[in-house]
């Protein structure tokens, strides 16, 4: 089975026994569960997950659950993470992760901890916002970290925590990195504001730390930009690009520094992750972007590191 997209209305207790009954080895490629409306507990979603015996990409987003804790040591002891039920999925195998609601990250991994998917996780791309869901990425890493081969560290809405000046970078090393030993792509998603230069400095400051961070075995680079404020470049591109220019001039100068010193790095690959959303802007806008990117990575170019993901593309 290649896909599948889940369904559900107010989840009934389980017939426990029917579960067990009916696990079979079926494999899914790729099953995307989104949940957008509030749900008691996430006992809906761990009985969706019995169904299969091992699913290549899991893509999990929910925006609300009344009954997850936030704080590590009393998620621990959750009653739906228990593996004693019979509906819990210990038997799970799990290649690729991606949790993008960073206030359940915790309960997701402690999830995946419980199956055996421990076994076989090899990509990873969570979103984290606080100091405590990074340290529970860290506390995953720590025991997977051997077996991934990518991630994707999201840092758009941790750095929105922080003001200007005030940005506390030590939390970048929660995140513990340099346990993924094998690591061979390491994928950073940021955001770029027209009018905030300094907020742009320590996203691509945040960026290279996480990179320095890294093994030697980094071969593949990619970074994602997302654009803020993209109804006003609608209005007036060529006003907006003034602005971003300013700010992608300095910073991919040393991010090629950076890049250079680390040494390794056989691909950097630019993403602009939003906006291939808007049709109003498009490919012209995306050219002029690569523009500016290749000019101040001149030195990556030429030795034909540098590389570009189109709008459509997904990945690099």
């Amino acid at each position: 089975m290649s896909g599948m997209k889940i369904m559900w209305d107010v989840p009934q207790m389980p017939n426990t026994e029917d579960l067990t009954t009916f696990h079979r080895p079926i494999h899914l490629d790729r099953l995307g569960l989104r949940v957008e409306t509030p749900s008691r507990s996430p006992l809906d979603i761990i009985l969706s997950l019995s169904l299969f015996s091992s699913i290549t990409v899991l893509d999990i987003y929910t925006s609300y659950l009344e009954d997850v804790p936030q704080d590590l040591a009393t998620l621990a002891a959750h009653p739906s993470l228990s593996t004693e039920t019979p509906y819990f999925p210990t038997w799970l195998r799990v290649s690729s992760i991606r949790f993008s609601f960073a206030n359940y990250t915790p309960f997701w991994l402690s999830l995946m901890t419980n199956t055996a998917s421990m076994e076989t996780i090899t990509d990873v791309d969570v979103a984290c916002m606080t100091r405590v869901q990074i340290e529970a990425l860290g506390a995953f890493l720590d025991i997977v970290g051997p077996r991934i081969r990518g991630i994707t560290v999201d840092i758009i809405e941790w750095m929105q925590q922080w003001s200007p000046l005030n940005t506390n970078f030590d939390d970048l090393q929660a995140f513990n990195l340099p346990a993924c030993a094998n690591l061979t792509n390491l994928a950073i998603r940021i955001f770029i504001t027209p009018y905030d230069s300094r907020r742009n400095a320590d996203m691509f400051v945040a960026a290279m730390t996480l990179l320095s961070l890294t093994s030697a075995t980094v071969w593949t680079v990619t970074l994602e930009i997302l654009l803020d404020r993209l109804n006003e470049a609608r209005r007036d591109f060529r006003q907006y690009l003034h602005h971003v220019r300013g700010s992608l001039t300095t910073e991919f100068t040393r991010l090629q520094s950076e890049i250079r010193r680390k040494g390794g790095v056989r691909k950097l690959c630019i993403r602009w992750g939003n906006l291939r959303r808007s049709i109003q802007l498009g490919k012209a806008a995306e050219e002029q972007l690569c523009s500016i990117a290749r000019f101040q990575l001149s030195e990556l170019d030429a030795d034909q590191i540098l590389h570009f993901a189109s709008i459509g593309d997904q990945g690099a």
